[in-house]
């Protein structure tokens, strides 16, 4: 296609090739760099974030273990009134 490339700085230009199509190139690589450069931004916000989410999961996991622990008691307790109840006779559940 094009003979040689011409070394520009960080860019290469191939000779004779048509500007149209060596614009487009620099564009799309242009577009590329700030597309790579929001990502780098976001992994880093992310990061940041990580340790916060870790503490909400714990905050939830304590939250869902004190639950499970309410309601065992509370079946723990019915059981024993139920028990009591049998016991004197009354017959009321």
């Amino acid at each position: 296609m094009w003979s040689r490339v011409v070394q520009h700085g960080w860019r290469a230009a191939a000779v004779g090739a048509p500007a149209v199509t060596v614009r487009r190139v620099e564009e799309a690589n242009e577009k590329r760099h700030g597309m790579l450069a929001r990502l780098k931004v976001s992994e880093k916000e992310k990061e940041g974030l990580q340790g916060k989410a870790e503490e909400a999961q714990q905050f939830l996991d304590k939250q869902a273990e004190m639950l499970r622990c309410r309601i065992n008691s509370t079946h723990a307790f019915t059981m024993k009134v139920q028990v009591r109840q049998r016991g004197r006779g009354d017959g009321c559940v």
